[in-house]
């Protein structure tokens, strides 16, 4: 193997199950080269990735695939502009002839964070499940904000107090000046809210002053599969317990930061 380029020596198996026009575990001892090469070679950074393929476009053999025989397999596999897929065909040899070709077969690269959350086991996910919540996030059950309201944290006696005078508000460029270093210093004394807004920051390659509290997600390019790596990875760095649809159920940053603040610090 050499990057994303590989050849191997396939023999089959001699054991045979089921009725078959071919064997597809036949077929994937020929094409799985392609599989191995994406997530075995050096040109691929396996320690933070990993490679799943959704299938391929076409297979043709011009000789059928028969137990115990011997055959080479090649493969070299291409990054595409639609980056992280890859696309490539497989060749399947038999005396230095072509005997067969699993066209187009694609692979896509994942952040190895998601692997603990497809494909850990169950019981492994229940002791994940079973790690101390905070306090306040015992006693109540969190539901998507656009069916339930925040409740009011005044109370009935308190509902004739005047709110407080606001001063006015500083100008954009203040306010980012000032607010990125305090979220720095934030998550620095321990905050979780601040930890969090950090961390997505972080994810994203944005600046911690765009992370404004009417910065929305979806402004913020927070596509499906990096909110499932950010959800992850506030469960693994920051013990915050949340499902994939935390950025739909929070659509902005200070619509997360409320509900952080309010459960979680």
């Amino acid at each position: 193997m050499h990057e994303l380029e590989g050849f191997a020596d396939v023999e089959l198996t001699t054991k045979e199950s089921g009725i078959w026009a071919v064997p597809p575990y036949f077929i994937d001892s020929v094409a799985h080269l392609a599989g191995f090469t994406m997530n075995c070679s050096d040109a691929i950074d396996t320690q933070s990735n990993y490679c799943v393929t959704p299938g391929w476009d076409s297979m043709r053999f011009a000789k059928p695939l028969v137990p115990g025989g011997k055959y080479h397999s090649y493969v070299k596999m291409v990054p595409t502009v639609e980056d992280p897929i890859y696309f490539g065909d497989v060749y399947g040899m038999q005396d230095n002839i072509i005997i067969g070709v699993v066209n187009g077969i694609q692979f896509r690269r994942y952040p190895r964070i998601l692997l603990s959350r497809f494909l850990s086991p169950p019981d492994k996910m229940a002791a994940i499940d079973d790690k101390p919540k905070p306090a306040a996030a015992q006693a109540i059950t969190i539901k998507s904000r656009s069916a339930t309201p925040m409740p009011n944290r005044l109370g009935s006696d308190d509902e004739n107090i005047s709110p407080p005078t606001s001063a006015p508000a500083p100008s954009k460029g203040v306010a980012a000046a000032a607010e990125s270093p305090s979220i720095k210093d934030a998550a620095e004394s321990g905050s979780i809210t601040a930890k969090a807004i950090l961390l997505i920051a972080n994810e994203t390659g944005l600046d911690l002053s765009e992370m404004t509290d009417d910065a929305g997600f979806g402004d913020l390019d927070i596509d499906s599969l990096m909110s499932l790596v950010i959800a992850e990875k506030f469960r693994t760095e920051l013990n915050i317990k949340v499902n994939g649809s935390l950025f739909l159920d929070y659509e902005t940053i200070g619509d997360l930061r409320e509900w952080l603040g309010e459960y979680y610090n």
